[in-house]
């Protein structure tokens, strides 16, 4: 099974964001707000594999019914090659 993680920005918070399927759901969506990245990746629609720790963010009110909201410390990130 492949999985892909999409890379975006997140103007409500003003930050880049890790985008993950949640499994078992067709239409549910982890958000990982990413504290530091690197500038070659600050690009909405890269498809990447990381390392990291998600963490509880508090006082982000999802606006997509469905998504959900975490920090996300990335400890190494690189673009996804087929």
């Amino acid at each position: 099974m492949r999985v892909d993680f999409v890379f975006g920005y997140v103007a409500q918070v003003d930050k880049f964001a890790i985008f993950t399927g949640v499994d078992g759901a067709y239409d549910s969506q982890g958000v990982g707000l990413v504290s530091l990245i690197p500038e070659e990746f600050q690009v909405e629609g890269l498809e990447v594999v990381f390392d990291g720790v998600y963490y509880s963010c508090d006082g982000i009110s999802p606006s997509i019914p469905g998504q959900v909201y975490y920090c996300l410390d990335v400890s190494a990130i690189k673009l996804l090659v087929d």
